[in-house]
């Protein structure tokens, strides 16, 4: 059994790797993150038709986005076993949501 040390170092090497194979997975993830970053700011700023608004979306909406970004990683990391248990959460609060 390696250190942990030589565990990091794995990840790290995996995740690069993950990137340099898969640019367009990448790029597809970053434009995510960014669609989560505007749809956060339309959550905190926005009103409906009704003129109200649904800030209170906003920490299920978080968790999702949390949940998505740790996935993201673990498959990344060729750690593919971790993504469905980090994930799931993600789903169940974009479930209630609606």
């Amino acid at each position: 059994m390696g250190s942990f040390s030589e565990y990091l170092e794995a990840l790290e090497r995996n995740r690069t790797l993950f990137r340099e194979t898969n640019p367009e997975i990448y790029r597809a993830f970053e434009t995510s993150v960014v669609a989560f970053s505007r749809l956060a700011n339309q959550l905190r700023d926005g009103r409906d038709a009704n003129g109200k608004t649904h800030v209170s979306l906003g920490p299920l909406f978080f968790i999702f986005q949390r949940q998505a970004m740790a996935s993201y990683v673990a498959l990344a990391t060729n750690q593919a076993f971790l993504a469905w248990g980090l994930i799931r959460p993600g789903i169940e609060a974009a479930l209630v949501i609606g």
